[in-house]
């Protein structure tokens, strides 16, 4: 059994927090980082792991390594399926009757570490990124919630980014290195964005749909969403997929 999360005082759903208990549980979730992420050591090493939370991008390569066979779901009860149906609009409801399945607890608690570690990870590499919380809309999807905030308008959960990974792995369970990619995308950016001035470009590839080996480097802002490509001119691909690239791939542009 992977140990709990105790929370020292009532919880109130994040969506109708006060802001009073938006901060009470923000200060309380900064100050348990360090011992969550001894729990989750102690425990990949309990399971015989030689994994190691150095705080390296490797580390996350070998941690969701070691994270995704151990994924676990459980059958939906009655009255949390009716819970999930309150939550979304009339016309979505039959899609979300169909999803009966959900994470077991101990699942739940290791994302929510494994979360954690991301994001200690990411700020211990690079100095732009902070903690902050996120008040309005009510609407927003991590209102009231700690996430992390660079220089641009982007906002990431890391909590809710494993949760997504997480759930992505069940039908690729072979790609181990989705967290290193996205440690790549929150931490490498390019040059200033021309187009809003507002944020740095981050390295994207992006691949023809009907072309295998079609590959191709851009940059993007996160900010205004303007593309261009390595030589400053306007990027214009239609039917493409895009990816984020990986370090092997950005020390290749050197």
């Amino acid at each position: 059994m992977y140990p709990t999360i105790q929370m020292p005082f009532e919880f109130t759903p994040f969506s109708v927090m006060s802001k009073t208990e938006a901060k009470e549980y923000y200060e309380w979730f900064l100050s348990i980082i360090p011992r969550r992420i001894e729990t989750l050591q102690g425990y990949v090493e309990s399971s015989g792991s030689l994994v190691q939370l150095d705080l390296t991008q490797d580390s996350l390569i070998s941690l969701w390594g070691w994270f995704i066979s151990r994924i676990e779901q459980r059958k939906l009860t009655s009255e949390e399926m009716n819970e999930e149906l309150e939550l979304v609009a009339h016309w979505r409801r039959p899609e979300v009757k169909e999803n009966v399945l959900k994470f077991s607890k101990d699942t739940e608690n290791q994302i929510i570490d494994i979360g954690i570690y991301f994001s200690t990870v990411l700020l211990h590499s690079s100095n732009q990124l902070k903690w902050m919380v996120i008040h309005k809309p009510r609407n927003h999807v991590d209102v009231n919630q700690p996430v992390l905030a660079g220089t641009g308008k982007i906002r990431l959960n890391p909590i809710r980014v494993v949760d997504v990974c997480a759930a992505r792995a069940l039908n690729d369970a072979g790609n181990i290195n989705m967290l290193s990619n996205l440690y790549v995308v929150v931490t490498v950016r390019g040059k200033e964005c021309p187009n809003c001035e507002g944020d740095e470009m981050r390295y994207l590839l992006t691949e023809e749909l009907s072309a295998k080996n079609s590959r191709k480097s851009i940059l993007e802002c996160n900010s205004c969403g303007w593309t261009e490509n390595l030589d400053g001119s306007v990027w214009s691909g239609e039917q493409v997929r895009i990816m984020p690239m990986t370090t092997t791939e950005l020390e290749n542009l050197n």
